[in-house]
């Protein structure tokens, strides 16, 4: 997947120098610069949650005495708040005063522990969309900061001895630092992510049935390259 990443990038690296060329004799006529305001940019960088414990139970036909019943009780677990794997896009329109708006989604990927059971170790994949509006101070030919919030969505899945998918609403609040140079864009910023508790349910045959609250709520660090166009 790093590979994939690395490949795209430089692909958009090269596109940006060739659309420049081709753009060249703009510069030498007595129009005015064309202002480009549409960005798709690919991002890379860390995401670390907050939630090492999941508020999970688990209910099945855990033996008989007297007679057979279910039985619930916790499922101890513990998640690796460091996720790897944090690729994400972005699509941005650049309106007035500095105002933007558009669609993002970034991906993760970590690992869980749940010690009392075969095989304790699973994976959560998650992956995060949103509509964002930012504001950008400063000349739009330099570097500017940004700040930007939006609503959005998290779909989770997750696979091991739980075995089984989620999703829920979601927030994020970003805040960076943006360079434009016509038609490449730089970017390092700063992502803070809050996402609602959502529910869990799970069978597992023989069992019983996991259930339970999820919280992919998180921060991280991202950079990004974008190409600009109009």
């Amino acid at each position: 997947m790093k590979a994939i990443i690395g490949v795209i990038l430089t692909l958009l690296c090269v596109m940006g120098v060739v659309l420049d060329a081709v753009a060249e004799p703009e510069l030498d006529s007595d129009q005015p610069p064309v202002e480009y305001k549409t960005t798709v940019m690919l991002n890379t960088g860390t995401f670390n949650s907050y939630k090492r414990v999941q508020d999970w139970q688990i209910t099945g036909p855990w033996g008989c005495f007297l007679w057979c019943g279910y039985s619930s009780s916790a499922l101890p677990n513990e998640f690796d708040t460091s996720s790897r794997d944090v690729y994400g896009i972005e699509i941005e329109r650049q309106i007035k005063n500095g105002w933007s708006y558009g669609i993002s989604y970034f991906q993760t990927r970590s690992t869980f522990t749940i010690p009392s059971v075969s095989p304790a170790q699973g994976i959560v994949k998650a992956g995060f969309y949103f509509a964002m509006f930012k504001k950008y101070f400063g000349d739009p030919a330099g570097l500017r900061p940004f700040i930007g919030i939006g609503p959005g969505k998290v779909d989770a899945s997750l696979g091991g001895y739980v075995n089984s998918s989620a999703d829920g609403s979601a927030k994020q609040a970003v805040a960076g630092l943006s360079y434009q140079s016509r038609r490449i864009s730089f970017v390092a910023g700063y992502r803070y992510v809050v996402t609602d508790f959502f529910s869990l349910h799970n069978s597992i045959d023989g069992v019983g049935s996991v259930y339970g609250k999820m919280d992919l709520s998180g921060r991280g660090n991202f950079v990004g390259l974008g190409v600009n166009f109009w």
